[in-house]
């Protein structure tokens, strides 16, 4: 095997796990999607074009991309937490009060 094929399944692999624990993400969100309000519904909205963007960039980037593909990785994955605790408070907020 190549230097060159051992370096593309690397990234593969990596790139599949990366794809794996944000669609992870994606559909934690989603089961929680209905309780949010409209602002959360909005935030959502904004929030799976990134991640619809990047599961369509790694179809269509290369090896050469591994960096950027990375730094994009990381922020999405950074504001799906974010809305996931978003999430979280505002069930807690429409939760009856004893």
């Amino acid at each position: 095997m190549t230097q060159r094929a051992i370096a593309a399944n690397k990234f593969n692999d990596f790139m599949s796990l990366e794809i794996d624990d944000l669609t992870r993400l994606k559909d934690e969100i989603r089961l929680k999607f209905h309780l949010a309000g409209m602002e959360g519904r909005s935030t959502w909205r904004d929030l799976e074009k990134q991640l619809e963007q990047i599961e369509e960039r790694f179809g269509y980037e290369g090896d050469h991309a591994v960096e950027t593909t990375r730094q994009i990785a990381a922020e999405v994955r950074t504001a799906a937490r974010e809305f996931k605790a978003f999430l979280a408070l505002e069930m807690r907020a429409r939760m009856p009060r004893r």
